[in-house]
């Protein structure tokens, strides 16, 4: 399963879906434990990672008086700069928590995907010869 995908899908989703929240504890746990992330604000905000906080969840409008949808960023104290801004209006604040959450976790598999990558290109060959002994 894709995880840029399903954030997709709950971006676009109409309202709480048991079938997102399915997909959501398989992408982020290896054990799955029901809960009903886009339909609670308390369930969503069991997603965030630790070290992160809620920086915005608003709710927007269009100044005619009606409103447009949801949006939610978070955020690390040690960052000056929001690394995963929201991309859409979503239609509850559950569903935009939810989104904001895994594109944190996105990111976070990325970053040390790439950070690990960095790591084994840096090493040199002499690390991988053997000892010998003494």
């Amino acid at each position: 399963m894709n995880i840029e995908d399903l954030i997709q899908r709950i971006e676009t989703a109409p309202g709480p879906s048991d079938r997102l929240d399915i997909e959501i504890v398989q992408a982020i746990s290896p054990r799955p434990v029901p809960a009903a992330f886009t339909g609670s604000l308390d369930s969503a905000l069991t997603l965030i990672p630790p070290g992160w906080s809620v920086l915005r969840l608003s709710h927007h409008n269009d100044c005619n008086g009606h409103f447009t949808g949801w949006l939610a960023e978070l955020y690390r104290p040690d960052q000056s700069v929001v690394a995963c801004p929201a991309t859409a209006l979503i239609a509850s604040a559950p569903l935009a928590l939810c989104a904001a959450a895994l594109r944190v976790r996105s990111f976070q598999a990325i970053t040390q995907e790439t950070s690990t990558t960095i790591d084994t290109w840096r090493r040199s060959p002499a690390d991988d010869a053997p000892r010998a002994l003494q």
